[in-house]
């Protein structure tokens, strides 16, 4: 955080240092000042919201909670296994998926704002809504897949 904040103070400076005054204009460094400043922002209260959020699910013990459910629900559902690491697998990765998902819902309005307000106030955002929605989409299911590949291996190796 206290990178980020002097970070920051950077981005304040509308003074360009000599060498980049001889590359850039006066406007187009501005400009971009500007516009790091604004992303720089954003990005530190986002960090800031998933640190506080984080630390109450662990000091609440919501990821505790969230692995019994997946237990309980594996129980319920038949998901229980003979061999006792591929149960281990499957609660991991239904406790993976679970996290993600809410890890994402927290997100979610972040990267709205980020994409479709900071970006898009500057020119840079080509997305359209609908895209959006399929980027996060394919996001989760690449995030499955690997999960689904990966969890099983560590977990037999451990």
């Amino acid at each position: 955080m206290l990178i980020d904040l002097r970070q920051l103070n950077r981005y304040q400076d509308s003074r360009p240092d000599a060498r980049i005054s001889r590359i850039f204009e006066r406007k187009e460094f501005e400009d971009s000042q500007k516009y790091n400043q604004e992303k720089h922002k954003h990005k530190m209260i986002h960090e800031l919201v998933d640190t506080i959020v984080d630390l109450l699910l662990w000091v609440g013990f919501w990821y505790v909670a969230i692995w019994d459910w997946m237990n309980q629900l594996m129980s319920e559902n038949g998901l229980c296994s003979e061999t006792k690491w591929v149960e281990d697998a499957t609660q991991a990765f239904l406790f993976i998926i679970i996290t993600y998902i809410i890890q994402q819902l927290i997100n979610l309005p972040f990267s709205i704002y980020h994409t479709f307000v900071i970006e898009e106030s500057y020119g840079f955002n080509k997305m359209t809504p609908g895209l959006f929605l399929k980027d996060e989409i394919k996001k989760f299911f690449i995030t499955a897949i690997l999960a689904a590949i990966i969890i099983p291996v560590l977990l037999y190796i451990i």
